[in-house]
């Protein structure tokens, strides 16, 4: 299986639709495999389903995913049959819900939405995201990062403040719905490797939020996690 996962958020009428594409990637120094974010797509407000699935066709037919991974909280199950008219490949729905366990249903997953952040954060602590630095949205994706909340609950629950709460949180949640997917089906560990010239990783004592917040400032003034 190819080890590009594609992550897309559909938006609702209001709502942007948000698109990420990301590959398996190591620098050529060796180190743990991450993952490259190499494409982000933000159809304008408004685009019709059927005109996203054909922007999607597009770009699958000169950048083969092994897996498409749709948020089909909002757009049910219509919008992504949709998408299975045009034959983009392996298509994965997820629905987010706010359970405590993993389940599957007609070819889909319910999944609860600490596990999607949880994962998201996870690979961000383990410096393991990176994103391509000549991405016109790339430094978009980042402010999302930043501007993203989580917050613990006692019951160890994720209460989410920025989710869907936002004007534009499409793209960051492309991006957890994409390392999700990826991370559970093990492609980034299991496929063939592209190899990228890096710097050496940041501090292991960085935070989560301060290696963030390392992303937004290199979006700012020049490429280091950005490349």
């Amino acid at each position: 299986m190819t080890m590009r996962v594609v992550g897309v958020d559909l938006g609702c009428l209001q709502d942007y639709t948000g698109i990420v594409s990301m590959t398996a990637a190591q620098s050529d120094g060796g180190g743990e495999p991450y993952w490259y974010i190499d494409y982000i797509c933000r159809p304008p407000l408004g685009t019709k389903y059927i005109d996203i699935a054909a922007l999607l066709r597009d770009y699958i037919a000169s950048s083969p995913a092994g897996i498409i991974a749709v948020d089909a909280t909002g757009v049910g199950t219509a919008v992504v049959e949709i998408l299975r008219t045009v034959n983009l490949g392996r298509i994965v729905p997820i629905t987010i819900t706010g359970g405590t366990e993993t389940t599957t249903k007609n070819g889909g997953y319910h999944v609860p939405k600490q596990e999607i952040i949880g994962t998201l954060q996870a690979i961000i602590e383990q410096r393991l995201l990176k994103v391509k630095k000549s991405l016109s949205l790339g430094k978009t994706l980042v402010d999302e990062m930043h501007n993203f909340r989580v917050k613990y609950r006692p019951t160890a629950t994720i209460e989410l403040s920025a989710w869907r709460e936002r004007d534009h949180d499409d793209l960051v949640l492309a991006c957890a719905i994409a390392v999700w997917a990826g991370e559970r089906f093990r492609l980034r560990s299991q496929s063939p490797i592209i190899f990228h010239r890096v710097p050496a990783p940041p501090p292991k004592s960085m935070s989560a939020r301060q290696f963030v917040k390392l992303l937004l400032r290199e979006a700012h003034n020049g490429p280091k996690f950005l490349h």
